[in-house]
């Protein structure tokens, strides 16, 4: 396909704002997560993800994001636990600000859920309540 056809620069995800239970705050705050966000991505990011459920079309979206190369975040082992490894997408939300969109080993969410995470609080950079949609421009290609 890539010798016939144009190289897409980006992939457009939308989704729906939906409260998840407080979990990626614990998953981002955690230093072999953090530091490897701030090393590889160039951001330090708000402790939390944003969570978006994703109709047909868009979980197939998703599905095909991971086909395209991702910065990868490494798993880590403590002493309690291990923790797996983390694909990330940079990522533009709602054309207004930078983060990335997040594809977790052990998550707890199919593909019809999206996970972004972002140097701000999402929801209130964006001013978004539960519900309300969000346009995800993944960037695939510099």
């Amino acid at each position: 396909r890539s010798i016939f056809e144009p190289v897409e620069r980006f992939l457009v995800i939308e989704g729906r704002v939906f409260d998840g239970l407080g979990e990626g705050k614990w998953y981002v705050s955690q230093s072999g997560y953090r530091s490897q966000f701030i090393e590889k991505l160039g951001f330090d990011p708000f402790p939390g993800t944003l969570n978006l459920r994703l109709d047909p079309v868009n979980k197939i979206l998703r599905k095909r994001l991971e086909s395209y190369p991702s910065v990868v975040i490494r798993g880590f082992t403590t002493a309690e636990r291990s923790f797996g490894y983390v694909k990330c997408y940079r990522a533009i939300i709602n054309d207004a600000v930078e983060g990335a969109a997040v594809i977790i080993e052990r998550g707890h969410h199919d593909s019809s859920v999206l996970e972004l995470i972002a140097p701000v609080c999402l929801k209130r950079e964006l001013g978004l309540e539960e519900g309300d949609r969000v346009r995800v421009k993944v960037i695939l290609r510099d």
